[in-house]
């Protein structure tokens, strides 16, 4: 935001700007916890995300059977590997905390768009557990000029829907490359 001449274009990936739209529950949950970190919500907040079962539900949750035999089960694997060493749960909890100060920030982003409207992509998961597709579409009230690519999977729809989360960035960057920029990407 403090140099928009240096953003040539956005790509966005199941992460909101902080309209109202499409919120589920579950982000009211991770609310809940900005709101009041107190021990009890922080606890469940950890028994609710932060365990093995909570990653596994973080990747697959709501998501149809040909979707979840998408994603390589050792993501899952990966993931919850390294959220359970010593200390990680705690600095994860600490930056979802932290997470409230980006809040703050969301009008002037959205003021950012209306007065710069970069060529932006957005690309959403279907059946995101925080964001349902409402949320997506409301980029539109400040980028009306926004691409939306509504797709299966959830919020981690680069893990069922690589090939086509690339295929759509590779092309709206080639094509605005060569718009914005006078060149093409190789």
């Amino acid at each position: 935001m403090r140099t928009p001449d240096r953003v040539t274009a956005l790509v966005i990936q199941n992460s909101e700007a902080y309209y109202s739209d499409g919120r589920t529950s579950a982000w009211s949950a991770l609310e809940t916890y900005w709101r009041d970190a107190s021990p009890p919500n922080r606890d469940a907040l950890r028994d609710a995300v932060f365990t093995e079962k909570g990653i596994r539900e973080e990747f697959l949750e709501h998501l149809p059977t040909e979707v979840v035999e998408l994603i390589d089960p050792d993501t899952i694997w990966l993931a919850w590997t390294q959220i359970k060493q010593p200390g990680v749960v705690d600095a994860l909890l600490d930056l979802h905390l932290d997470y409230r100060t980006n809040v703050d920030l969301y009008p002037r982003v959205q003021t950012y768009f209306r007065e710069h409207e970069p060529p932006t992509l957005i690309l959403w998961g279907r059946e995101d557990q925080y964001y349902t597709p409402a949320a997506a579409l409301a980029y539109q009230r400040d980028l009306p000029k926004a691409q939306i690519r509504i797709m299966g999977g959830g919020h981690w729809a680069l893990e069922s829907h690589g090939p086509e989360v690339i295929g759509l960035t590779r092309e709206f960057l080639s094509s605005t490359a060569t718009h914005s920029m006078g060149w093409r990407m190789g």
